[in-house]
């Protein structure tokens, strides 16, 4: 149920707004009859909304509402007042208000208005902490990357790096000083870049391409680039993201000893892969999040003991197994996960891109999914496994599982 303070100093508005807001709106509603009280409720209690007077004895509405930021609390706050004073409307909203509302004409309407701001306002700051934790979360997949990753503007402007890639160019993370075009580029290969830039569209977003980056060391380096461009719905450039892989080594007969070894190993050969897999166990062990992982057949190799808390499945009875056996202990019946269509495993919707793709991570989040009984959100992480000369051995998925908060186990 919504929970909301409501500020007033006059005690038959509080009591009105209070029994309308209940019955109509389904919310708990706690009054308060001046602000000095509100904030010590404040420290003590959690609100999902605040609604608040603008003329009271002394603090008033706009000071309330600055001090409640002042504190930290982004909780929406909507001013609601009896005079309507256009300059009360414009510094509630410059300060932090989330609605302004003025009492008065049919009862029924405003409160019904009332009612809608503060689910409004609930929902949107939702949406954007939704989308703080996603940016987190994609920043941390891009960070953990040994992949070159950047994005930038238009003009070449990075707008964001990774230690790899300011590692890997010399550059610091403060004011990067340069751009996608200048990064060791001479002017010949900085055209190549803006003319395969230019080449991508809203239907073929995605493309390639190899540079020779001179380094601060005055070293030469082979580096291919995955770029992607986003657009506006009107098909105005916004950005580009770009995943580069240092390939300055690689052979001219590397490709064929790649697929060689790849075939090696379907073949069941053992070799740099079986090592592989035996430091992965001892690694996602001391991972605190359900961790397991597979080959690129599907069979699994590695199942922590957070999984093994979660499911109740013991390591020893998966390792080995095929068939999507983890999804089966995890959803109770057979399905495909992040970790299928990363591996391009999931011959039922085999064209399916994951969600995210940031180098060789990905990332993808199903709501309303049922686990041990229980309804909730599970968060899927998936980076791939791959081994020099050999590619892609297989994959590992990271889990978090957060149950709804109305449909928590008893007890």
């Amino acid at each position: 149920m919504v929970s909301v303070l409501f500020v007033d100093d006059d005690q038959s508005t509080l009591d009105l707004t209070r029994l309308f807001l209940e019955r109509k709106g389904s919310m708990y509603v706690q009054t308060c009859p001046s602000t000095a009280d509100a904030l010590v409720l404040l420290n003590e209690h959690h609100f999902d909304a605040i609604i608040s007077d603008f003329a009271m004895p002394g603090m008033d509405g706009i000071s309330f509402l600055k001090e409640v930021r002042a504190r930290g609390h982004d909780t929406p706050f909507i001013i609601f007042t009896g005079k309507h004073r256009a300059h009360v409307a414009i510094d509630a909203l410059n300060n932090g208000a989330d609605y302004y509302l003025q009492k008065g004409g049919e009862p029924d309407d405003s409160y019904l208005e009332l009612i809608s701001m503060v689910n409004k306002g609930i929902m949107e700051r939702e949406r954007e902490r939704e989308l703080r934790e996603r940016e987190e979360m994609f920043r941390d997949i891009m960070e953990q990357q040994e992949e070159l990753v950047c994005r930038f503007l238009p003009d070449g402007e990075i707008t964001f790096a990774n230690t790899a890639f300011l590692r890997f160019f010399g550059a610091n993370a403060v004011g990067i000083p340069f751009s996608r075009l200048t990064t060791g580029l001479t002017h010949t290969e900085a055209d190549r870049v803006m003319h395969h830039l230019a080449s991508l569209s809203p239907s073929s977003p995605a493309g390639r391409i190899t540079n020779k980056h001179t380094l601060k060391d005055g070293t030469t380096r082979v580096v291919e680039w995955s770029d992607r461009v986003f657009f506006t719905s009107e098909g105005t450039v916004l950005g580009y993201q770009s995943v580069g892989r240092d390939i300055s080594e690689r052979g001219d007969g590397a490709h064929d000893q790649g697929e060689s070894a790849a075939k090696g190993i379907t073949e069941g050969k053992t070799g740099p892969v079986e090592g592989v897999f035996e430091e992965l166990r001892q690694r996602i062990d001391g991972i605190s999040d359900p961790a397991f992982a597979t080959d690129t057949r599907g069979t699994v190799q590695a199942w922590n003991p957070a999984l093994e808390a979660l499911t109740g499945v013991p390591a020893g009875s998966v390792i080995g197994k095929g068939g999507k056996v983890y999804s089966t202990h995890l959803f109770g019946t057979v399905r495909a996960m992040l970790i299928d269509r990363s591996l391009g495993m999931n011959g039922q919707d085999e064209g399916d891109d994951p969600a995210i793709r940031v180098g060789n991570a990905f990332f993808d989040e199903c709501h309303g999914v049922g686990v041990g009984g229980v309804t909730g959100t599970v968060t899927e992480r998936v980076i791939l496994l791959e081994v020099p000369g050999c590619g892609t051995v297989g994959a590992v998925e990271v889990i978090r599982f957060s149950p709804d908060p109305d449909d928590q186990p008893a007890g």
